[in-house]
């Protein structure tokens, strides 16, 4: 069987020069994995234990426990090499290193090293904290890998494949209210927008791509930002609103803001980029999801005039609605948690719903 391109992914990421751009404890723990030697256990293949000879004390330390579990014959220390023409031979007695487990996963794929690695990754990713660095493409693909699917698809990453989902939920908002006028801000090039049915949809963006735009007599084009059209005194109430602007916490909060107030009563706002799948993708807003987390995450904490939750799709879609008989402005600013608070506790933090309940909720509406 072929090697693991998931498994691949990971390590190459690892290795690759990018890490040198976080902090300098993150840096040490990434050269620390480099140069140690691991040891799994001989029957159910976890990971045991690990030598980096950090000092001379802990050096000796791990000698003897080494030594121990030797005698008992619970580390492993053979494995079969592989038949593969550039074959590493017989492994006898060699602990595992980061730079020979990927140079084992470039050959051919062979047990008991499927297992062995799968281990090794799920280490880095959940114990080491390697999760919130590395890229979601990476993670992914991890995540949904053979073994292991199960345990990752129940995390709290948005799904990767839903990204149809963004204008199936807008629509079926618009279809429960009946709504009349829709507002959409941050069209790029038009992929949501072209999507929608409403008797009025009006488009806002500073620089639109008209490539794929196909012009209807019910819809318009603000060449603005927001906050210049939001500024306008004369804008006509909408029932629906999608934000999908520049992916910046301080630019949603003025965004959900304006929105509010430009909000029929029984209208709703829709937010897009508010479950980061990583720590890059919010690291360095407005690019990929940028960090809009923190203005939606500032509104369910803060906003109790406001039900508002993430449906765990397609990067994560907010929704905000007015509660009832509650129209008094509450004051707030955006969230100052980090990010590895956020990431643990993101499920609670941003009141994270299946697509499924969200179908109940609208059902309900």
């Amino acid at each position: 069987m072929k090697y693991h391109d998931d498994i691949v992914w990971l390590f190459e990421e690892i290795n690759s020069p990018k890490f040198a751009e976080f902090s300098e404890e993150f840096c040490q723990k990434v050269d620390n994995v480099k140069k140690s030697f691991f040891f799994f256990d001989r029957d159910s293949l976890n990971l045991l234990t690990l030598n980096n000879s950090m000092n001379e004390e802990e050096f000796q330390k791990m000698e003897i426990i080494i030594d121990e579990n030797l005698k008992e014959g619970k580390l492993l220390i053979t494995i079969a090499g592989t038949s593969s023409d550039e074959g590493l031979g017989e492994i006898a007695g060699i602990p595992l290193s980061f730079e020979n487990m990927l140079s084992i996963l470039k050959l051919e794929w062979i047990e008991p090293f499927s297992k062995i690695i799968h281990n090794f990754a799920r280490w880095l990713l959940y114990e080491q904290g390697f999760k919130l660095y590395i890229s979601s493409d990476c993670f992914k693909k991890f995540r949904t890998s053979g073994q292991y699917s199960e345990r990752f698809i129940k995390d709290t990453l948005p799904s990767f494949n839903s990204k149809k989902l963004r204008p199936e939920i807008v629509q079926m908002i618009i279809d429960k209210l009946d709504a009349k006028r829709y507002l959409e801000v941050g069209v790029h090039s038009f992929e949501t927008f072209n999507k929608i049915v409403c008797d009025e949809k009006v488009a806002v963006d500073p620089l639109p791509r008209y490539d794929n735009y196909k012009n209807r007599d019910n819809e318009s084009v603000v060449e603005k930002t927001s906050d210049l059209f939001f500024n306008d005194e004369d804008i006509e109430k909408f029932d629906v609103i999608f934000l999908d602007g520049f992916h910046e916490a301080n630019q949603l909060k003025r965004d959900i803001d304006s929105s509010l107030k430009n909000l029929s009563d029984e209208g709703i706002i829709v937010c897009h980029d508010c479950n980061p799948s990583g720590y890059l993708q919010q690291a360095f807003p407005p690019k990929t999801n940028g960090d809009c987390w923190r203005a939606f995450t500032a509104i369910v904490e803060k906003r109790k005039d406001l039900e508002a939750f993430v449906v765990n799709c397609d990067h994560g879609i907010g929704i905000i609605r007015r509660k009832k008989n509650s129209h008094k402005e509450i004051q707030y600013s955006i969230s100052d948690i980090s990010f590895i608070e956020f990431e643990t506790n993101k499920r609670e933090i941003l009141k994270l719903c299946k697509y499924s309940e969200f179908n109940d909720w609208i059902d309900k509406l």
